[in-house]
């Protein structure tokens, strides 16, 4: 065995091997100290290094051509896209030995350039799998490049016409006798037979392959560019702190940069307590909720604080494993760590919207109880699954059943916009921005960090992976700021819920919306979850006041500022940011707090 084949063995055997375990991380995950991000991307680079190791290198390797009269190596007219022919005349034998290593030249350059938008996008996984594949495009471009020399010596000729016959007999002659050169090789079109049904089926297969290749990795290269230059005119605006800690699945301790913001009006009354937004993790950053940063800060002249959770925005990619964002365990949980990097020491009014961002403020109230002034959740819901089993009277196992069976869905669908969304840039044509988002002049730079990015969508799959795999008592149990409702009340820390307020006209409106017939079962379905749900929060502020033994806390109805019924749950962001604020600061003022 030639010294060319076991260099070609060996990196293709290493490439196969990278590729199985980024396609484990991509799809499997595991609760280790691996963090999120540009597996999509990573698959594919290892997908298109392990055709260049397998083709390039190892067929090329390996291929021999047979004639009529002599064996011989002549892999070289079975080149890149000069393959389907059934006579070599249709391609001349110039270009049938040059193309390959102009191939893989090219896109060695086009490669590199998405190595630097890689790093410019913090896509370290990625990062890692498009260095290997742009050195293996390199190499891949040498060897080509030397077998092309050692068949036209005389890098002058320009022309594509062969070389003089005596030359090629010269060649063929060297290379009968060569036996530690089998790539020093060429042939006349004289000598080449024409291509059997088996060979050209072959050379149309490895030509496919290639075209594919190619654009892999062009489109690799527009999604890495389309990411890059988001993160480039976006640039991060906050204060960036550091936090190093263990609350990971594996105990592991890792080191986490995280961005965060504080603002606050000129000649701001610091006796105030400062209002904290726990936001979203799963699919929101902190972005969401600027328009109501800027409401609370320019028009109620408070101070106004938040951060991006690990995985979204442009803080740092969450570890595998970590995405149930509840607060209910450790490992989800790092306000008091961001709080303490910040050196925040104030008083707080907790807020928690989406993803159950409420937990963490509750979890918070409860561990440092003399910081916090009040908790405002967002819209609390049931588990959907638990209201499933309990609209359809079914048991817990066909519960879960189900919910293994819709969540498998939406995990396929979110590693589908990953493998080809986000990789190839193809979201940003499927998510404009909003027209109702405020301040509108950042709507595009919220979509962008909430949408657009390969680690907002991995955070999101993680998220999700955990729902399915998590036991049964995290199936049937209920919102952790609901658990621990009892203990806020003895700590004396009231409950502002805000919730959405719908009689049966706006619940038949929604019904058909959804194009729903007002007596079918999805429409039954909708209208009991929603009473289930304002139950849930009627009986979080029922613990909360028996537990204090009074009456501070209370849920805040959005009635007629809420009437449009397309208009779900966003309490407080798009047109509901004035009367979210406005009726949040009066109800404090009220409470004397």
């Amino acid at each position: 065995m030639q010294r060319d084949q076991i260099v070609a063995i060996v990196l293709t055997g290493l490439t196969l091997a990278w590729l199985l375990v980024n396609t484990g991380l991509l799809f499997n995950g595991s609760n280790s100290c691996v963090v999120i991000g540009g597996f999509a991307a990573a698959f594919w680079l290892c997908a298109v290094s392990l055709y260049v190791a397998a083709d390039a290198l190892l067929y090329g390797s390996f291929a021999k051509r047979t004639d009529e009269t002599k064996s011989s190596s002549k892999d070289l007219r079975g080149s890149i896209l000069c393959c389907c022919c059934s006579t070599v005349t249709c391609c001349t034998e110039k270009i049938v030995v040059y193309f390959p290593a102009g191939y893989y030249a090219f896109f060695a350059i086009l490669q590199l350039a998405s190595t630097i938008s890689f790093a410019i996008a913090w896509r370290w996984n990625a990062l890692i799998c498009s260095i290997a594949l742009t050195a293996l495009l390199v190499f891949a471009f040498l060897v080509h490049l030397s077998k092309a020399r050692k068949v036209y010596p005389d890098s002058s000729q320009a022309d594509s016409t062969p070389p003089a016959k005596e030359h090629d007999a010269e060649m063929a002659e060297v290379s009968a006798t060569d036996e530690n050169n089998p790539t020093a090789t060429t042939a006349t079109t004289d000598d080449i037979a024409p291509a059997s049904g088996a060979t050209k089926c072959c050379s149309t297969f490895r030509t496919t392959l290639s075209v594919v290749a190619g654009f892999v990795m062009v489109g690799l290269f527009a999604g890495s560019v389309q990411e890059a230059s988001g993160y480039l005119q976006y640039p991060a605006n906050g204060t960036w702190i550091t936090i190093t800690h263990n609350r990971t699945p594996a105990g592991c301790t890792i080191t986490q940069h995280i961005l965060t913001q504080c603002a606050e009006p000129e000649n701001y009354n610091s006796s105030l307590p400062t209002f904290w937004s726990e936001v979203g993790g799963g699919g929101h950053s902190m972005s969401d909720l600027w328009g109501l940063r800027d409401e609370i800060v320019n028009t109620h002249g408070r101070r106004y604080c938040s951060y991006d959770m690990p995985g979204t925005g442009w803080s740092s990619p969450i570890v595998n494993g970590a995405g149930d964002l509840s607060g209910a365990r450790d490992f989800e949980y790092i306000t008091d760590l961001v709080m303490d990097a910040l050196g925040e020491t104030g008083r707080y009014v907790l807020m928690g919207s989406m993803d159950g961002a409420y937990n963490r403020a509750a979890k918070f109230a409860i561990d440092r109880p003399e910081h916090a002034v009040a908790v405002v959740p967002v819209t609390i819901f049931n588990d959907e699954f638990l209201l499933y089993r309990d609209f359809n009277n079914i048991t817990t196992d066909e519960m879960i059943e189900y919910g293994v069976s819709q969540l498998s869905g939406r995990y396929g669908f979110g590693h589908l916009i990953m493998l080809f969304g986000t990789s190839f840039g193809l979201i940003s044509v499927f998510t404009p921005a909003s027209s109702s988002y405020q301040p509108q002049d950042k709507a595009q730079e919220s979509i962008f960090l909430n949408l657009q990015t390969e680690k907002q969508w991995a955070t999101n799959c993680d998220y999700i992976r955990h729902q399915m795999t998590r036991p049964i008592d995290k199936w049937i149990a209920e919102p952790y700021i609901v658990s621990k409702a009892s203990e806020l009340g003895a700590n004396g820390i009231p409950v502002l819920d805000f919730f959405l307020e719908r009689n049966s006209s706006q619940l038949a409106q929604q019904c058909l919306n959804s194009r729903w017939e007002l007596d079918s079962s999805e429409c039954a379905f909708s209208n009991w979850t929603y009473a289930q749900n304002l139950a849930l929060n009627e009986e979080l502020t029922r613990r909360v006041n028996d537990a204090a033994g009074d009456n501070s806390s209370s849920i805040i109805m959005c009635g007629a500022e809420c009437a449009d019924t397309t208009n779900a749950f966003l309490l407080n962001q798009d047109d509901h940011i004035a009367w979210f604020a406005r009726t949040m600061i009066q109800a404090l003022d009220d409470l004397q707090l």
